[in-house]
């Protein structure tokens, strides 16, 4: 009877063989932190606060094997993250403050994060509970990097590596917000080099990256860089055993290219991604085993009481802002057919464009063919719902050649 108690407890104390981590994503939240369309006016079926009842479900089922993570473009993106980065900041910042109740352990930048320029990101994310990771973004003049390349965490004794890439585009879209004091490098010429310490410093090797897999660049990429590589992380000598995917906004249950496994939940929080991962120990390491991804859809989870109960005065607070009255409409002016021919929304957005710049041509998207101003009112959700974007009007002087 004693050798067989001493038995177990000997069994008991020695280092457990299997382990089981459970990785949670979301990427391109957009300022969707609540579970509300402030420019439809109508509950939305994504948000952060529904993040929150999946990650706490899962923290429950799995004990200390859980972590949350994100791929960037967080706080640009609707009026709800405009308001509060443009009209009336405050510490912490709403959607920032989310993230912490729902308990994100770590996130990479995305391009949109440098929409509202460098003072504004770099005061929300001092809110920021979870670190935040980047091979390739670098302060200037010195070139050193902002962010440390990756964070190891402890899960079920498994040291789990996080790196993080933003897409270099950051250069062109945001350069006047980043000029002399930011460079977002190309993420090959710091993917091999970060990859490998990862490979030495993890059992297990996770990348978030803000880029497309290997869609063609929106821009000439002389000198800044590809836009979308992620697919490229597969060829590396020191690869990755999973990467998060941002930026394109597209949708990946699990796709493996060269053993990597890639996952994309879907935009605005209205999805996430979570990869349960099984490891064995082997001579004294960790070894993958299998990692089998899944989407889950956020329309039919309830908001978390517990996270929408601390949003509430912010949620109230920029639904008055975006219906606020800005003019009148004589009619109903639509952007259904804007993409087709002449409107009367479009020809408006463009003479208030030439008026406002002195330019003899004038040009603009319509983003959103279902949006529009009816018959009266037009308020502020009105107008973000026709242009949901903080682009920059720009007239350029251009001659015959």
């Amino acid at each position: 009877m004693l050798a067989t108690l001493m038995l177990l407890a000997a069994l008991a104390g020695a280092p457990r063989d299997t382990a089981h981590v459970v990785l949670v994503a979301t990427t391109d939240v957009h300022g969707r932190a609540t579970a509300w369309d402030y420019v439809t006016g109508r509950p939305f079926g994504g948000g952060l606060v529904r993040v929150g009842t999946i990650v706490d479900s899962l923290r429950r089922e799995y004990p200390g094997q859980v972590i949350v993570m994100d791929a960037g473009d967080l706080l640009q993106g609707d009026p709800f993250a405009a308001y509060f980065a443009s009209v009336a900041p405050r510490d912490p910042n709403p959607i920032v403050e989310a993230m912490d109740l729902v308990g994100y352990d770590v996130a990479t930048l995305g391009n949109h994060d440098f929409n509202w320029g460098l003072p504004f990101l770099r005061r929300a994310l001092t809110g920021a509970t979870f670190p935040y990771v980047s091979g390739n973004v670098f302060a200037l003049p010195a070139d050193t990097l902002v962010y440390p390349p990756y964070v190891v965490l402890q899960r079920s004794g498994v040291r789990v590596g996080i790196a993080g890439f933003t897409t270099p585009g950051v250069m062109l879209w945001d350069r006047e917000n980043v000029k002399g004091q930011v460079r977002v490098g190309p993420v090959g010429a710091s993917a091999g080099r970060v990859l490998a310490g990862l490979a030495r410093a993890a059992d297990l090797r996770v990348v978030l990256i803000h880029s497309g897999m290997e869609e063609r660049s929106s821009y000439d990429t002389t000198g800044v860089g590809p836009e979308n590589v992620a697919a490229s992380l597969a060829g590396y000598p020191a690869r990755p055993d999973l990467v998060l995917v941002g930026h394109s906004h597209k949708e990946m249950r699990d796709s493996v290219i060269g053993g990597v496994h890639f996952i994309q939940p879907k935009n605005w929080a209205q999805e996430v991604s979570v990869a349960h991962v099984d490891l064995v120990r082997e001579n004294g390491r960790w070894r993958v085993t299998r990692i089998h991804a899944d989407l889950i859809p956020l329309a039919a989870v309830a908001p978390s009481a517990r996270i929408a109960a601390r949003l509430a005065p912010a949620e109230a607070a920029a639904k008055e802002w975006v219906s606020q009255p800005l003019g009148r409409a004589a009619a109903d002016m639509p952007a259904r057919l804007g993409r087709a021919e002449a409107t009367p929304l479009v020809n408006f957005i463009n003479d208030v464009q030439r008026q406002r710049t002195g330019a003899q041509l004038s040009t603009t998207p319509v983003f959103n063919p279902s949006s529009g101003f009816r018959a009266g009112p037009i308020t502020l959700a009105d107008v973000a719902g026709v242009y949901p974007y903080e682009n920059t009007l720009r007239a350029i002087r251009i001659s015959g050649a």
